[in-house]
């Protein structure tokens, strides 16, 4: 509810566009949706980026607006999962040794590239990298940078840590 709260402030500060998706706190954004264009249009569509969607009713009455929780006695789910692929790669990096026989042997260290063409959208620690017992979040900035080295005697696990991040 006191989430709720500060989503009902910011949109009185920051009033939905119509017929577009308004980001309002953080990774939230709104959009309203009439009776008749949901019905017309089979339920509220997406904005298309890869996340969890969670439909609430409301109701203007005056200068006031009421935002009821969805019902989880529904027929149909109030949340919607579009997923977001993302194709990341983990490979080994190894050397060459010896002076007139060269043999390759491994590092030890693991290198971990991140698409170039990622979504922005891309929520913060979204997935993680497992070495064992031990996970590490992947965090934007790791995005941005392309690629990560990783030390480990194994080799690293990709694993979504949220619905809607798919690995391909």
């Amino acid at each position: 509810e006191d989430y709720m709260e500060n989503v009902c402030q910011e949109m009185e500060r920051t009033p939905p566009q119509p017929g577009k998706f308004t980001k309002v706190v953080g990774q939230i954004a709104v959009r309203f949706v009439t009776i008749a264009e949901k019905v017309r249009q089979n339920g509220c569509p997406p904005d298309g980026n890869g996340c969890t969607y969670t439909v609430f009713s409301c109701a203007k009455e005056g200068d006031t607006c009421r935002i009821f929780p969805p019902s989880r006695q529904a027929i149909t789910s109030p949340r919607l999962d579009i997923p977001m692929p993302l194709r990341v790669e983990v490979s080994a990096l190894t050397e060459y040794r010896g002076m007139i026989r060269k043999v390759e042997s491994q590092t030890g260290f693991y290198r971990i590239s991140f698409p170039a063409n990622w979504d922005q959208t891309y929520p913060d620690g979204g997935l993680a990298y497992r070495c064992g017992e031990v996970s590490v979040p992947i965090t934007r900035r790791m995005f941005e940078a392309g690629e990560v080295f990783v030390k480990s005697a194994e080799q690293p696990e990709i694993v979504s840590r949220r619905t809607g991040l798919e690995l391909v």
